[in-house]
């Protein structure tokens, strides 16, 4: 089956499609998420033929940010590309994510969403404005291999508003026209604090001008 690699940064909705994908039952191995370079040993040293992966993750794990190369160790390969229109609201993910320590969960784990809810911790001006920074910087990474690159190319905003469709579209663009029951499984996940990060980010960002 054709090698897919689905390319992005944190909270551009990769988790929930690839678990979407996973339940197609196509894909094996399952899609795997390198996180960091303790976790790196699990994997082959060949890369799995279907991975999301976002930029950090693959520059810790092979020492540089050529994507290139692995499109020699697995010809064919086709790429997805994620991106999400509004990095003040995707920081404020990440931010809220990275302190609660809740990523990603079931639609049914109560207990995930409401640690994720309740963090209301203090978040400084310097974490909100260098985890904006890491975003934009990876996307510039991105950006620029997938100019010349043919790829899928999906929004975060988009995807939320029918997560299916979009996963349906990737399959579709891999060659599969079978028809599948996926459906999203994971939380869609909600903190108070989160409108007033993105203001205090913003106000950051104008100063910074």
């Amino acid at each position: 089956m054709t090698p897919l690699w689905i390319a992005g940064t944190p909270r551009t909705c990769s988790q929930v499609l690839c678990d979407m994908l996973n339940q197609t039952g196509m894909f094996d191995p399952i899609f795997s998420e390198w996180y960091n370079s303790n976790e790196f040993d699990e994997f082959p040293k060949t890369p799995p033929k279907f991975c999301k992966i976002f930029p950090n993750q693959y520059k810790e794990h092979f020492g540089h940010d050529r994507f290139d190369i692995i499109e020699e160790q697995l010809p064919g390969i086709r790429w997805v590309y994620l991106t999400r229109r509004d990095k003040i609201a995707q920081t404020a993910s990440v931010v809220i994510a990275n302190n609660s320590g809740v990523w990603n969960c079931g639609d049914s784990n109560e207990k995930q969403k409401e640690k994720y809810k309740a963090f209301a911790g203090e978040v400084s001006d310097k974490e909100l404005i260098g985890n904006y920074r890491w975003l934009v910087s990876m996307d510039a990474t991105l950006d620029k291999f997938f100019r010349t690159r043919s790829h899928l190319r999906l929004v975060c905003e988009d995807i939320k508003r029918d997560p299916a469709s979009a996963a349906r579209t990737i399959l579709g663009y891999i060659g599969s026209d079978g028809e599948f029951n996926i459906k999203p499984r994971l939380a869609v996940l909600e903190n108070p604090m989160r409108e007033e990060l993105m203001r205090r980010l913003r106000k950051l960002i104008r100063r910074m001008r």
